[in-house]
């Protein structure tokens, strides 16, 4: 299955590259930036499917464990990657990790009303999963759209965090409304 819809620079370089999608770029770009990826032996990666963040992660880090979480199968198989077939909303995990990683993203419809719902659903499952399995001092990427409940969401983030940074990375396209939170050192619970 190709996952690259779109003829752009990214796409371009993702298949040069062996990526699975272009979506490699953005956690490039945020871990030149932010460093996320060095430490942490346990990572998870919500919304993982194709793989491409998955493939990062192992290329950066040689000694990460990667859960892989989706409701669509990975696209990569590697000793050091779990694979969970989930929807990440009935998933319970019972792990703890250093990282969390979340590129996860609704179906969605255009109906702005359903899509809100949507968003904040995920939003809010990202943010427990945060509370549930995320190390003291561990760190955190995730994408949030800009849809009624976006602040809510940071205000939270910044009760869990030392400090997060918004940011928005070269690879996503101007058009989309995504943005990714980088949190850094989560506070004790």
């Amino acid at each position: 299955m190709s996952y690259f819809r779109h003829n752009d620079k990214y796409a371009v370089l993702a298949q040069k590259n062996n990526y699975l999608s272009r979506a490699a770029y953005k956690l490039l770009e945020i871990h030149t930036k932010y460093n996320i990826l060095r430490t942490g032996r346990n990572i998870i990666d919500i919304g993982a499917a194709p793989g491409s963040w998955t493939q990062v992660i192992l290329q950066i880090n040689p000694t990460a464990i990667v859960t892989a979480v989706d409701i669509e199968p990975m696209q990569i198989t590697n000793k050091r990657v779990i694979p969970i077939l989930s929807d990440i909303v009935l998933y319970n995990c019972t792990d703890k990790y250093d990282v969390l990683l979340s590129d996860i993203a609704p179906y969605l419809s255009g109906i702005k009303t359903i899509d809100n719902i949507k968003c904040q659903e995920l939003h809010y499952t990202v943010l427990q999963m945060i509370h549930k399995v995320l190390n003291h001092h561990g760190m955190a990427v995730i994408k949030l759209f800009r849809f009624q409940y976006y602040n809510d969401i940071v205000r939270e983030l910044k009760k869990l965090f030392k400090f997060i940074h918004p940011f928005k990375p070269a690879a996503s396209r101007d058009s989309s409304n995504e943005i990714y939170i980088v949190c850094l050192h989560k506070l004790a619970s």
